[in-house]
């Protein structure tokens, strides 16, 4: 919301545009517009009407994100985007938008309700979003703001989720950049909703294309099978660390009876590596295709993380048809909550929320749903060795003992003093303290520590185990190398072949790879931003506001 006294009347109640369209009643507002409800003077016909609020109006780019969205929408036609049928301007210059008016209930809301979806219904709605998006991407658009919030479901005959994709207001458009001259998002802008970002969007790169959207689908579709989004912090930069290298749990971690092949696709379709997702929409579309029948009551599970947590290695989903449609999770004996219908389009493109409000809400699921179940305990579990007493003291395993395969993931902990100090691993920041999870490898990374008049601190760190690291920076200029941890000894290190992982090495889980900066000194990376007069928080740190 902007914070500034409501006037006592709105003085759009009323207006006739166009000369055919009556302002009925405000449906819902944002930090950049309002939706209206409107009736056709000659038809009757009931019409949503978006528009800007006025001091936005002399904001070229935001007037041009604002028509952007009525071009999309028409340009595609099809049957699973909301229509725009004109557009025009109020008296005091404000433009608006005159859409279909929608009577259903918003999916955001469906699955705040639900917690989690059956597997067929939810199948059933993604598939309507990935048809939407796949007639947007033949015709060079690109959503890059899809989440559950712009997706609305409708009766339509005897489909009670019929899907409805809205608001490409911050849509990436073929003909567009052309127009403009490389488009109206500059490099190190992050326009769109922060939880279903890709790790490139979140970096704000220019080549953004389609598989932003394929990501973006694979969290709803992660939302909607565990209640739970697979990345979560108390703020926007901690954030955007956990999704450019944290991997995800599978959702088979949460929900009982997921099927293994549906867990691979979501996990998939969320690769941090673009070149590792299905890519294309139609390609995900079409391996959920088998999962259309799947009529389950969800079961939560309350896992933990696992010790050997990773990215799921891309696969083929075609050669994995021979597998049982079945498994699926036994009937919850919590009665199911009423869906209802949500009258109005107050979700057409409005996202009414600000600064730290938005990272506790947008489907974040309570600990425990009302649905949710313990584990149930295996009828004839295996047994166990008996634990080891406390105060014995650990032994090398002997060789009639099996080594347990390594986790693919270390816990690596970070300290430096001053506390104002800056960490990066690569050319991500983390906090100081930093306590985080990291795949597991044998490749060394550059950890840097700085500080406006202290010296920088390089050092190189091999995180094939646990680290716990400090520093302590020095007064003064320059930069301070320090010899690479975790490196093995000179011996050992010549007789392995150059690159070659040691025994019983787990291989490391695939993740994006951030190649290391020139070894020279590097400015300090840029405090938080400031909002821009469009409202809407640019780059890789700052917090997360509304962006209508």
């Amino acid at each position: 919301m902007t914070g500034t006294t409501e006037p006592a009347f709105d003085t759009k109640l009323g207006q006739l545009l166009l000369g055919r369209y009556r302002i009925v009643r405000k449906l819902g507002e944002g930090g950049m517009g309002a939706v209206y409800e409107g009736k056709h003077e000659l038809i009757g016909k009931r019409l949503a009407i978006k528009c800007l609020h006025t001091q936005y109006t002399s904001n070229k780019e935001v007037v041009e994100r604002f028509h952007r969205e009525a071009h999309a929408a028409t340009s595609v036609g099809n049957e699973h985007i909301i229509e725009v049928s004109d557009v025009g301007a109020f008296d005091d210059g404000a433009p608006f938008i005159v859409m279909e008016y929608l009577d259903g209930i918003e999916f955001g809301k469906l699955i705040e309700r639900e917690g989690s979806l059956p597997i067929g219904r939810l199948v059933h709605i993604v598939s309507q979003v990935c048809e939407a998006l796949a007639a947007a991407h033949a015709r060079g658009i690109v959503h890059r703001d899809m989440k559950p919030e712009n997706i609305y479901l409708i009766r339509r005959g005897s489909d009670s989720d019929f899907v409805k994709v809205l608001d490409f207001g911050i849509s990436k458009m073929r003909e567009s950049n052309e127009a403009l001259g490389g488009g109206l998002t500059k490099t190190g802008m992050a326009l769109g909703t922060p939880y279903y970002m890709p790790p490139e969007q979140a970096q704000g790169v220019r080549d953004l294309d389609h598989r932003a959207d394929v990501y973006a689908v694979g969290v709803i579709l992660y939302q909607g099978l565990t209640g739970r989004l697979p990345f979560d912090a108390e703020s926007y930069p901690a954030l955007m660390v956990k999704i450019l290298t944290e991997p995800a749990l599978p959702p088979r971690m949460f929900r009982q009876g997921v099927p293994e092949l549906l867990d691979q696709i979501v996990m998939q379709a969320m690769a941090k590596d673009r070149n590792q997702r299905f890519q294309n929409i139609e390609a995900l579309a079409q391996a959920l295709e088998q999962f259309h029948g799947i009529d389950d009551a969800p079961v939560m599970l309350a896992s933990a993380r696992p010790s050997a947590a990773g990215e799921t290695t891309p696969f083929t989903w075609t050669q994995k048809q021979g597998e049982t449609k079945a498994g699926t999770a036994a009937s919850s004996t919590a009665p199911k909550k009423p869906i209802g219908l949500l009258l109005g389009g107050a979700a057409l493109g409005l996202v009414l929320v600000g600064g730290g409000l938005a990272l506790m809400r947008s489907g974040k699921a309570p600990d425990r749903p009302p649905n949710m179940v313990a584990p149930s305990p295996a009828p004839t579990p295996a047994p166990t060795p008996a634990p080891q007493p406390a105060a014995q003291p650990m032994v090398a395993p002997t060789a009639n003992v099996a080594l347990q395969p390594k986790p693919t993931e270390v816990q690596v902990k970070i300290a430096a003093v001053p506390k104002q100090a800056h960490i990066y691993i690569g050319e991500i920041e983390f906090p100081n303290p930093m306590d985080a999870w990291r795949p597991r490898s044998l490749d060394p990374v550059r950890i840097r520590v700085e500080l406006s008049g202290y010296r920088t601190v390089e050092q190189l760190a091999i995180f094939d185990q646990d680290r716990a690291i400090s520093f302590e920076l020095d007064k003064g200029k320059g930069v301070k190398r320090l010899e690479t941890l975790g490196a093995p000894p000179p011996a050992a290190a010549a007789k392995a072949a150059p690159g070659a992982p040691s025994a019983g090495a787990a291989p490391a889980a695939p993740a994006m790879v951030i190649k290391p900066a020139a070894n020279k000194p590097e400015a300090p990376a840029p405090g938080p931003k400031a909002p821009s007069e469009d409202g809407v928080y640019h780059g890789p740190s700052g917090n997360i506001r509304d962006n209508f």
